[in-house]
């Protein structure tokens, strides 16, 4: 019921269109906190990280808010593109990864149990291993945040500081990974085509471009997040690079394990 000398609702505040105007002013607000987060997200690597940590944080989202809006951009899109870097099906994890050999007796011994069709128990794997994945994907963050701590062992700093530059920095992986790798694998068709050899472009689509990107912004966010030199940045966020393909892997056992046991 409506307060006591509260004017009734006009018919305007229950429309659809009044939604979606307020909706529309508050993306496209030029000083509002969405729009200078991702701004800053995008063409300015750090700067969120270090806001954070001085008396400008309340100029932005939250670093959680900022994850938790690109986690779902990239799991709305990943169907759209066909790009499943964080939804890995049963055969990556049986044939491309570092511990498909580990695994790969306890599915086998997990199909007799079932009756002996793996075909029938990929099916239900995969579809399993999906909504897993959406809940795990967050655990990108803290693992990064470990590696980030080991690459500035000297000097110590706060593991916080760490875990807020992993947020951002697994944040703008989401945003960007998926459209980055459909760019990446249109430009090394046309290479293919063009001439080049396959292995040239299958490097140019499945890994030199997304890992020269990484360590590109990775080497700009580092300089402004933690103060580095230009080749001390590069150098770090080159290790960082290559040391996100560990991070995966780490979280595609988790994955497999999570979904593994609760089938």
């Amino acid at each position: 019921m409506p307060r006591p000398n509260t004017p009734p609702p006009e018919p305007a505040d229950h429309s659809l269109r009044r939604y979606l105007v307020e909706l529309f002013e508050v993306v496209t607000n030029a000083d509002s906190r969405f729009v200078r987060s991702f701004r800053a997200l995008l063409v300015r690597p750090g700067e969120l990280t270090a806001a954070y940590f001085s008396p400008h944080r309340d100029e932005y989202l939250r670093p959680q808010q900022i994850l938790l809006l690109c986690s779902v951009f990239f799991f709305l899109t990943q169907p759209l593109i066909g790009f499943n870097g964080l939804t890995s099906p049963l055969e990556i994890h049986l044939s491309q990864t570092p511990y498909s050999p580990l695994v790969e007796p306890w599915v086998t011994a997990e199909v007799a149990r079932r009756g002996g069709d793996l075909e029938a128990y990929r099916a239900i794997f995969d579809a399993a291993v999906d909504a897993h994945a959406r809940s795990l994907a967050f655990l990108l963050v803290p693992v990064f945040a470990l590696l980030v701590t080991l690459v500035f062992w000297r000097p110590r700093r706060y593991f916080l500081e760490h875990l807020v530059f992993a947020t951002h920095f697994i944040a703008f992986l989401l945003l960007l990974v998926a459209p980055l790798v459909l760019v990446l694998s249109t430009v090394a068709r046309f290479a293919y085509r063009a001439g080049a050899r396959a292995e040239v472009a299958n490097l140019i689509g499945d890994a030199a471009g997304p890992g020269v990107f990484c360590a590109v912004y990775l080497a700009l966010a580092l300089r402004t997040a933690y103060g580095e030199c230009g080749a001390l940045a590069m150098g770090k966020a080159v290790v960082l690079s290559f040391g996100m393909l560990g991070v995966l892997t780490v979280y595609r056992f988790i994955l497999f394990l999570a979904t593994f046991h609760g089938l």
